[in-house]
């Protein structure tokens, strides 16, 4: 979202606020009774899917059915999953459908930025005429004057605070006044009007939200068949029944995942290339490499998708006291994204002579550690089956910025846990149906590791993966299990 304001200049307003004399309040309530709601035609043209999320936002924040009720929404998810374009799309189809008459975006990446929206919505607004000299100028004074309004007026709004992100203090750092806030400072108080968050995790929401109850929506990747269709909008590729099984595996390789979709699309386009060709020329660590930041109309994003990434990581990658965290996030972004289990990873690490291994996994500091890549959105955790789940993007750009020695030792960490926990049948008698459920929960680390190290073979780049005969051996025994062509291909192909 390049300079909201100059895009939705025409109508969709952004506020903040200060204090005000009765006298004053009266006359400001009958100018902004007034406002237009006309909007520019800005809207996503190539906005596709979502859906579920978006009657479930209809249900949770529509103004009518919470007349008296402050209704609060946070659109959670990592970075590029389309939290923005999620919140916009509501805001466009209720202006449409009149369930607003004043719609507010405000970029909330830093204090800075919000404060600069408040001050545009106050001068865009004509508030300023309703203040004294004294405080015209003053940003408090802006942001003090739009809380008001809303917190007054009877008239349905909504208010979106776009991607925030406060500042996190490191261990012995100093408050900076000029740039520690809160999304408090900017929140309208009352029980009126509707507020929806975008943010990377859930610990940026602060006390107005949770405090209150607000409703959190996670935002997860795109389904098949709209990943599919976002392909063919953007690279413009015939759409035939062999080029959709192509995308298909384009889907699965970015789970889903709108920012790398639109990504991947656009690059197709530029270097004219088909989906095969794609697939066959960029692994994941590549796309991240050569992909640019996106212009409208395919992508508001004002960073590429490594940039994405790397704001999403840098805080874990090099937060002091944190060092085995960022050690167990590269050990789980060789294993099966989907989920891996606890359980796993502690008798995995039982009587292993892998130091690396032992020390993440430890009892004492695993549950620190896991927090706080939670706390990080960098994973995700089902407490119910005691699970991790790691979004496969993320995990290809742990591997994209590691150095070729981190990687290597990760891999052979995964490795080793798999190896550990593998149940081996006697040779004489592979048919052990005793073992089939062990066999079944571990099989899709041991292709996901697989799939890295076929995909580091493939590579030209100094990224390559040694893997041991021990390696060979252990797809050996996942294929009598599995027995796919893929495993055995792989095999094949190590042994040669």
């Amino acid at each position: 979202m390049r300079d909201l304001c100059r895009s939705f200049e025409d109508g969709l307003f952004f506020f903040h606020t200060t204090s005000f004399t009765a006298s004053q309040t009266s006359s400001y309530k009958s100018c902004l009774g007034c406002l237009p709601k006309k909007v520019k035609n800005v809207r996503n043209p190539i906005f596709t899917g979502r859906e579920d999320i978006l009657s479930r936002m209809r249900k949770t924040i529509e103004p009518t059915k919470f007349p008296r009720h402050q209704s609060k929404l946070a659109l959670i998810g990592i970075p590029g999953m389309g939290k923005t374009q999620i919140a916009l799309e509501y805001a466009f189809e209720s202006i449409d459908a009149g369930r607003y008459d004043i719609v507010l975006v405000a970029q909330a990446e830093t204090k800075a930025k919000l404060v600069n929206s408040f001050v545009q919505f106050d001068d865009e607004l004509g508030l300023k005429g309703y203040a004294s000299k004294s405080t015209a100028n003053s940003q408090t004074a802006s942001r003090d004057r739009v809380k008001r309004y809303l917190e007054q007026t009877e008239k349905p709004w909504l208010i979106i605070f776009d991607n925030v992100e406060p500042p996190e203090l490191t261990p012995g750092q100093s408050l900076d006044p000029q740039n520690d806030w809160s999304l408090a400072e900017f929140w309208p108080s009352g029980n009126r009007g509707s507020v929806l968050v975008t943010a990377r995790k859930d610990t940026a929401l602060g006390p107005p939200f949770q405090v209150s109850g607000g409703a959190i929506e996670n935002v997860s990747g795109l389904r098949v068949n709209d990943s599919v269709d976002i392909l063919f909008k953007i690279s413009r590729i015939q759409d035939s029944r062999q080029n959709r099984r192509y995308a298909e595996q384009i889907y699965r390789m970015v789970a889903g995942h709108p920012f790398s979709l639109t990504t991947v699309a656009s690059m197709i386009s530029v270097k004219r290339i088909d989906f095969k060709e794609y697939i066959e020329l960029f692994p994941n660590t590549r796309l991240f490499k050569e992909a640019k930041p996106i212009t409208a109309p395919h992508s508001f994003y004002e960073n590429s998708l490594s940039t994405s990434f790397w704001n999403a990581v840098v805080g874990i990658k090099h937060s002091e006291g944190h060092e085995d965290a960022w050690k167990l996030l590269e050990l789980l972004s060789f294993l099966d994204p989907d989920g891996v289990s606890e359980k796993d990873l502690a008798e995995g690490s039982l009587g292993s002579q892998d130091l690396v291994l032992w020390q993440i996994v430890d009892s004492r500091q695993f549950e620190v550690n896991r927090s706080f890549l939670c706390e990080n959105n960098a994973i995700d955790r089902n407490p119910n089956i005691k699970t991790i789940l790691m979004h496969r993007m993320m995990q290809d750009y742990c591997h994209f910025i590691m150095t070729p020695e981190s990687r290597q030792a990760a891999f052979d960490t995964a490795f080793t846990l798999i190896n550990n926990l593998w149940p081996v049948s006697e040779r004489h008698n592979r048919h052990q149906p005793r073992l089939w459920p062990d066999q079944e929960r571990l099989s899709s680390h041991v292709v996901r590791l697989a799939e890295l190290w076929m995909t580091s073979c493939r590579n030209h780049e100094g990224t390559y993966l040694y893997a041991t005969v021990h390696f060979a051996e252990l797809l050996h025994n996942c294929a009598w299990f599995v027995a796919p062509m893929a495993i055995t291909s792989m095999l094949s192909l190590m042994i040669y």
